[in-house]
């Protein structure tokens, strides 16, 4: 069973996109919301496989939402876009995304996403063949750095709260 965050800022749009996930047995949608503060919240905290991010309101944000959450998951990141779009396509692979899908994928397009993004592979859909997306070899090598990343982080917030906790302590003592 793969959980799926579904991040979009269009209600019919999240809401027909849950739908989907949640008619295949092997999906569960464990969350679905609004913006991508709200986002990076959930996979911290929920730790998703399948994040799917809508960045047709705001490019940016959607980005710089990816990059976080490269930082406190190893959730496979999807791209959704109204149309082909070969800038945002870039900046969000380069920021982490394995995945890519426009408002015109199909179902069974969506679902081989999921599937293929689960596992780690690439995933962009057919009508994004003439973007330019990196070769498996610098995926795997940046996803390695990212994995790094995240670790130095998460032990640097481990020690701050250990170090906190021991001040508090002290304190009280």
């Amino acid at each position: 069973m793969l959980n799926i965050l579904v991040v979009c800022d269009h209600k019919a749009s999240r809401e027909t996109l849950c739908r989907l996930l949640t008619a295949q047995p092997f999906f569960h949608v464990m969350a679905a919301c609004a913006d991508t503060h709200a986002a990076i919240a959930i996979t911290g905290h929920q730790q998703p496989d399948i994040v799917f991010i809508d960045g047709s309101t705001d490019p940016h944000a959607a980005v710089e939402a990816t990059k976080k959450i490269m930082l406190v998951s190893t959730a496979g990141v999807i791209a959704l876009s109204r149309q082909a779009d070969a800038g945002f396509a870039a900046n969000m692979l380069a920021a982490g995304a394995l995945g890519y899908l426009t408002g015109h994928s199909s179902d069974i397009e969506v679902i081989t996403a999921i599937e293929e993004v689960s596992k780690d592979n690439l995933y962009c859909c057919p009508e994004t063949k003439y973007l330019p997306v990196p070769t498996p070899e610098r995926l795997s090598s940046f996803r390695k750095s990212i994995a790094s990343l995240r670790d130095n982080t998460r032990k640097k917030i481990d020690e701050a709260a250990t170090f906190h906790w021991h001040g508090i302590l002290k304190f009280t003592h």
